[in-house]
């Protein structure tokens, strides 16, 4: 289910960390279709990855597909907003199933210690119309020099600071722009039939660059046309 709701409308995925693409196909969604009785993980597969498509599934699926029926997140009563916790705290939000035209979006908390994640606690992306408005830049190539340094180093990466990504800098420098070890989950998350909302706490992220206090909050608004974004910011002493 998260990768049904990770995917936009225009079959695009909810990029972040070192996400790049989603091209590879998931066949195993048959077998667990059949497992969970979840006809929708097969409609997943079939839709994103036909056969003779871009799969490559190959003889996976051949011994997993058995003709089962398939039906759609609406069809099978998905609700259209979803948070899933964890080291990556993501919440998902859309205003229709089966609309390419639809608003999409996810917020989203983080553990900057995640494994191939970036500094970016507070980021959100949006679709809308079948465009990308607010985008992640996707992974950085591995072997640019002193990426595998999780002190500094990667940290210097425009792709892979908070800099390059959709919240803030606060009192930014040339290293890390967010605290390397802070861990912050999405507290709030709410939902109604023409609104969604969800709030995490950014303090841990910016406080030893002077914060006192930071929420961001995200709302989905007048029936699911609109996104805004509101930070609450308070800092020790005058800052950028």
């Amino acid at each position: 289910s998260y990768l049904i709701y990770c995917t936009a409308p225009s079959g695009e995925p909810a990029s972040y960390a070192d996400t790049n693409t989603m091209g590879r196909g998931t066949p195993q969604a048959f077998w667990m279709g059949r497992l969970f009785d979840e006809p929708t993980y097969a409609w997943y597969q079939l839709t994103r990855f036909p056969f003779g498509g871009t799969s490559e599934g190959g003889v996976y699926e051949l011994l997993w597909y058995r003709g089962q029926k398939d039906a759609d997140p609406a069809q099978a009563g998905y609700p259209l907003d979803m948070i899933y916790d964890g080291h990556e705290s993501l919440a998902f939000f859309r205003s229709a199933w089966n609309d390419p035209q639809s608003l999409y979006a996810f917020f989203k908390g983080s553990d900057n210690q995640s494994n191939h994640g970036c500094l970016d606690i507070g980021q959100f992306l949006i679709d809308r119309f079948g465009i990308r408005w607010a985008c992640d830049l996707k992974g950085e190539t591995y072997a640019v020099p002193d990426y595998w340094d999780r002190i500094s180093g990667r940290w210097r990466y425009y792709r892979k600071r908070a800099e390059g990504h959709n919240t803030l800098l606060i009192n930014p420098g040339k290293d890390a722009d967010q605290d390397i070890f802070a861990a912050c989950s999405i507290d709030t998350f709410g939902t109604a039939p023409g609104a969604a909302f969800a709030a995490c706490d950014l303090t841990e992220a910016y406080a030893s660059f002077g914060a006192e206090k930071i929420h961001r909050g995200f709302l989905v608004f007048d029936h699911r046309s609109k996104c805004l974004v509101q930070d609450e910011i308070t800092c020790r002493e005058p800052s950028t």
